[in-house]
């Protein structure tokens, strides 16, 4: 699958107050890149390695809302109430409004996190699809080879033992 960006998102200044990651978020097809981070750098997201995308709330506890990426290993297990925490986890892209003014930065980071949402669903659409035509042209390739060990057995090339013996062998791959 070719990689093909989506959408650029400019970070605006008032949800990238007190310490925000990146500048810019590049979502493409099958990954999300974090641009511009004065500490670093550019940082790509793979889809293949997440098993979904959430966001949590600013509120007086975090004062942040995160778009989380959420791994097999962390499963449900991504809320932590202590910004240092956040912070140091890197499937976490914080955004911040201000201290008591949350809504800038929840509705940020929801409508991110829905964008990203539908490009990973598309992304596992088109893998799941790619691997049964995969599958389907293995199972046609297989089914050619036995066509062409039939005809040498027709035309007395190979013997009916030597056909199901390499019939057996095909079927198993």
């Amino acid at each position: 699958m070719k990689s093909v960006l989506i959408k650029k998102y400019d970070i605006p200044e008032n949800v990238r107050k007190m310490a925000s990651k990146y500048r810019s978020i590049e979502l493409y097809n099958d990954r999300i890149i974090g641009k511009d981070s004065d500490m670093l750098g550019d940082v790509t997201y793979l889809f293949k390695n997440y098993t979904g995308v959430t966001w949590t709330r600013a509120c007086l506890l975090t004062q942040y809302a995160f778009v989380v990426l959420i791994t097999p290993e962390t499963g449900s297990h991504y809320i932590h109430t202590y910004n240092a925490q956040n912070f140091a986890d890197m499937n976490k892209i914080p955004f911040c409004s201000g201290l008591y003014s949350y809504s800038a930065a929840n509705e940020y980071a929801q409508s991110l996190c829905m964008d990203i949402k539908k490009a990973m669903n598309e992304y596992r659409e088109n893998a799941e699809k790619e691997e049964a035509d995969s599958t389907n042209q293995i199972q046609l390739s297989v089914a050619d080879e036995i066509k062409k060990f039939k005809e040498l057995l027709d035309d007395g090339v190979i013997t009916q033992e030597e056909f199901e013996t390499k019939k057996t062998q095909l079927l198993n791959l």
